[in-house]
């Protein structure tokens, strides 16, 4: 999720969809594959709904990232079967826990989030659109601090 400071254009998720029907290779499925973007035209960020757990069986720490899916809305539908869990803004303390709830208040969430086309853009991403070119990688100066290591 961006922060305030990025620009609003970054919050966005894309589905990537294969169509297969004429494709007789994974090369022709990959070439005939079209990727879509999908944001809220107010610039807010997408909140979507995960599941994070950390365990051990017996090796050490094990870590657990789970993004949940809904069936898909009538506009998802077209694009793929399954959709990401979106929450809204009111939602958050009690899908987080921040707010104590039974169980069934807090799985009443896990629903299809239907789009208001007015509030959405969704779009078919130019294949022949290049990626944003590399940042290059800044000297090291002595009052720059070292980079985070892995987080896992």
């Amino acid at each position: 999720m961006a922060g305030p400071d990025k620009d609003p254009g970054e919050d966005h998720f894309t589905y990537v969809t294969w169509i297969m029907a004429d494709a007789r290779t994974r090369r022709e499925a990959i070439l005939a594959s079209r990727q879509w973007t999908i944001k809220r035209k107010d610039g807010k960020p997408l909140i979507i709904g995960v599941n994070y757990d950390t365990f051990d069986v017996g090796r050490g720490a094990e870590y657990e990232f789970v993004q949940v899916t809904t069936p898909p809305n009538d506009l998802i539908a077209k694009i793929t079967d399954r959709m990401l869990l979106l929450l809204n803004d009111d939602d958050l303390d009690l899908w987080r826990g921040a707010i104590r709830a039974p169980l069934e208040d807090v799985k009443a969430l896990i629903k299809t989030y239907e789009f208001n086309p007015d509030e959405w853009d969704i779009s078919i991403e130019d294949p022949n659109k290049k990626p944003p070119r590399p940042r290059k990688p800044k000297s090291k100066s002595p009052n720059r601090p070292e980079p985070q290591g892995d987080l896992f």
